[in-house]
C-alpha cells in the first residue's frame, strides 16, 4: 500500500504545507470553508514551530 503521509518530520511538514494549499485552492470542490481548515492550520504552525525550536536546540547542543 502506498505511503501518503511521511514519517519524516521535515518531509511531513512539506506535505502538510502542499494538503493545505491544495485545500485552500479548492474549498469549493471539497465542500470547505476557509474556517474549516483553521484548526488544522493551527496545528501545522504549532508543528512547525516545536519542529524549528527543537531543531535550533538540537544543532545549539552539537548535534547533527
Amino acid at each position: 500500500m502506498a505511503q501518503y503521509i511521511p514519517y519524516n518530520d521535515t518531509a511531513f511538514l512539506a506535505w502538510m504545507n502542499n494538503f493545505l494549499s491544495v485545500l485552500n485552492a479548492n474549498l469549493a470542490t471539497f465542500g470547505l470553508t476557509a474556517a474549516d481548515l483553521t484548526p488544522l492550520t493551527n496545528a501545522r504552525n504549532d508543528f512547525q514551530t516545536k519542529l524549528n525550536n527543537f531543531q535550533r536546540e538540537y544543532l545549539h547542543q552539537g548535534g547533527g
